[in-house]
């Protein structure tokens, strides 16, 4: 979440609290569980876009509550849960297909569960680093561990052995700085206005 959220992650608004969970619902989970004195919780960090307008580069905001209704302007839409990555066009169509989403993430909906159970306000705010269209040629899910963290050497090292490979790292590379950027701007806005 460092990484995703940049400059905001280390120096966030007093009015709140960011705690970086990991990578899947377990470790999501855990970490929203953690804060017991939470008002509202807000899941956020990247995702795959499963259809338009959710393409690379653009911020999605999946809320139902009214205390996020005076967000700052995003693309409103359903983010669904995956714990595996969808690595393909056809399986984010499918999935998108299946579910009315328009973006996928591996901790929002654990975190919402979390917000549900003890009746706070939730807000799932996620920029989407590869599109609809990507196909995805590293096999991520094979570098996560049961903790949620990624064995990122090892994914790396593997991906350079091939020119696919390399160029997956590269657009993701950039698209995730991107995304940093766009993310910790609009989170930074919507949290200072609290």
């Amino acid at each position: 979440l460092s990484r995703e959220l940049g400059d905001l992650y280390s120096n966030p608004p007093p009015n709140c609290t960011i705690i970086a969970g990991g990578m899947g619902a377990t470790a999501a989970e855990r970490a929203a569980r953690s804060l017991t004195d939470a008002t509202a919780l807000i899941s956020t960090g990247y995702a795959g876009g499963l259809a338009a307008p959710a393409a690379r580069g653009v911020l999605v905001v999946d809320t139902d509550s009214p205390a996020f209704a005076l967000a700052p302007p995003a693309i409103r839409g359903r983010i669904t849960d995956s714990q595996t990555m969808v690595a393909t066009p056809d399986a984010r169509a499918r999935l998108a297909a299946l579910t009315g989403a328009i973006a996928v993430d591996m901790e929002s909906a654990a975190i919402a569960r979390v917000a549900r159970e003890r009746g706070i306000p939730f807000a799932a705010i996620r920029v989407v680093t590869d599109g609809p269209d990507d196909t995805l040629v590293i096999n991520w899910d094979r570098y996560r561990r049961p903790d949620g963290s990624m064995r990122t050497t090892a994914a790396v090292l593997d991906a350079l052995r091939t020119t696919r490979g390399m160029a997956e790292l590269l657009r993701l590379w950039y698209s995730s700085r991107e995304a940093t950027t766009a993310l910790s701007a609009y989170l930074r806005s919507f949290l200072e206005s609290r």
